[in-house]
């Protein structure tokens, strides 16, 4: 990329190559598929990070096939409802602690439908099955709950969400019972989902729509903090059975933007605009946007000290590249993609090609963009690269939104 000034079909082009770097093979039940490798030199493949990854590394650079055979990959893995979240660097063993790969594997299987107007049939098997196991429920304590049809999952003792970080058995963002993103992840899945099923299942498709109203309704209910006009981060669970309560956390982090973002949200327009907001005015840095508000009292401001204060650090303030993606597309769509609105995203997203292209004032990256950033920094002591130095969805998410903003539309 020879300046950050380029025009798109150049700076596309070179994000397309640094993205080809990520792409691998893993031997599957099925044998080999093609997967993601979350970021170098450090991580293996993840079923998230593939799964969030793959629209900006192979739907955005035309390459359907690939992505159809990474998704028929990580289907023939499925347990339970479940995606892999990771595999064990020595055996191979697949892990499944998470919640979110399988909901963004929904997302990502129907992003290819939309690309090329099918989806074969081991893939709506893969779909269906997701959503009947967090229906019914599955491991992890994953489950609907049948009075909202919201979802919820986890415990004290687990971290599900893709903030996960837990050393010496503290889990340092506790996110268990009903977090935002997931459940704006669970409403936008049904109700894509069922579009795709409508032509041969109607009466199935009209009960996932239904669902996913009946989620829509508790959603811009439950979620809505009316006083800092945000979402909640998560609802937490208090008591058990017929007297649990759900109390609010309030934490602002960028976990609700997903509720913009996504295809179908289940927030109002006034809604979604002020979400958007929000996170301008608390969460948006030049390289990417904070996990965490500078007015909370958790908030780390740079990433940095022994991997105890690391790990503490990770998502509470540390900036992370890949959430410009949602941030961009959630205000696009909160804009009708207006001239304006797409004006506004593409000076939000320079500062970050400008790191790719080695021109900015933090590029530690050749032709790459790191996995994470300081939260703040000043003249004396400049906001640092951090993490690995080539992370897959760092790209990607800058990849599809240049993608967004240049054609105008999702």
């Amino acid at each position: 990329l020879r300046s950050p000034g380029a025009p798109f079909a150049e700076t596309a082009a070179a994000l397309a190559h640094a993205a080809e770097h990520f792409i691998v093979q893993r031997e599957t039940r099925n044998g080999w598929a093609t997967s993601v490798i979350a970021g170098y030199p450090w991580f293996s493949d993840w079923g998230r990070d593939t799964m969030i990854s793959l629209p900006g590394l192979l739907l955005c650079t035309g390459q359907h096939a690939r992505a159809a055979d990474a998704l028929r990959g990580f289907a023939s893995l499925l347990a339970d409802g479940l995606i892999p979240n990771c595999f064990d660097n020595g055996s191979g063993h697949a892990e499944y602690n998470t919640v979110d790969a399988s909901l963004w594997f929904i997302q990502a299987a129907c992003n290819l439908h939309d690309a090329t107007g099918t989806l074969d049939p081991a893939l709506r098997t893969a779909c269906h099955s997701i959503i009947k196991a967090y229906q019914a429920g599955t491991s992890f304590n994953i489950r609907m709950d049948p009075d909202d049809g919201l979802i919820i999952a986890g415990d004290l003792s687990t971290q599900l969400t893709w903030m996960d970080a837990r050393r010496d058995g503290i889990v340092f963002t506790p996110r268990h019972g009903k977090p935002v993103e997931i459940n704006a992840l669970w409403h936008s899945g049904l109700v894509r989902f069922a579009s795709i099923l409508n032509a041969d299942n109607p009466t199935e498709a009209a009960a996932l729509r239904a669902l996913a109203e009946k989620a829509a309704d508790s959603f811009r209910i439950d979620f809505w903090n009316a006083g800092h006009r945000c979402l909640f981060d998560c609802l937490t669970p208090d008591g058990e059975g017929e007297d649990v309560s759900w109390i609010p956390d309030a934490s602002i982090r960028p976990n609700q933007l997903f509720a913009v973002s996504l295809p179908h949200s289940p927030l109002t327009l006034d809604q979604q605009r002020a979400v958007v907001a929000s996170a301008k005015q608390h969460l948006l840095t030049p390289v990417g946007l904070r996990t965490l508000s500078p007015t909370s009292p958790a908030y780390r401001p740079r990433f940095e000290g022994d991997l105890f204060s690391r790990d503490g650090a990770y998502h509470n303030g540390t900036v992370w590249p890949w959430l410009i993606g949602p941030y961009v597309e959630a205000l696009l769509r909160a804009n009708a993609f207006s001239a304006a609105a797409r004006a506004e995203a593409l000076e939000a997203l320079k500062p970050l090609l400008d790191e790719f292209a080695g021109t900015g004032p933090t590029t530690q990256s050749i032709a790459s963009i790191a996995e994470v950033y300081d939260a703040e920094g000043t003249p004396e002591r400049p906001r640092s690269a951090e993490g690995c130095p080539m992370q897959a969805w760092s790209v990607a998410e800058v990849l599809r939104a240049l993608t967004l903003i240049h054609t105008g539309h999702a």
